[in-house]
């Protein structure tokens, strides 16, 4: 059952506004701006590479157990990654060999 608001807090409880921090025509820090080389080293989880390289996720499954898509960065246990440029290659790869 939904509680209806119909105080609002005071005291120790209160929100306290977010304090504004003033930046001087800083871009916004987004990977937008990233710098070229820093950009390909970006890693990708396995769905975004999927995405990236315009596969389905079962696809691009497929192609990494027989070695088709190049090796992954070991992010933890059962996490893997790849990188960005590395994914270009792999793309610039199959465009070449067409």
């Amino acid at each position: 059952m939904a509680r209806a608001l119909t105080k609002t807090r005071r005291g120790r409880n209160a929100r306290k506004p977010a304090p504004k921090i003033a930046q001087k025509n800083a871009p916004p820090i987004t990977l937008d701006y990233l710098p070229p080389d820093m950009a390909r080293r970006r890693i990708l989880n396995t769905a975004e590479a999927a995405e990236f390289c315009k596969l389905s996720v079962p696809h691009w499954r497929r192609l990494y157990r027989t070695g088709k898509v190049p090796r992954p960065v070991r992010l933890s246990a059962r996490k893997y990654g790849w990188r960005i440029g590395d994914l270009l290659d792999f793309i610039d790869g199959r465009i070449a060999a067409t």
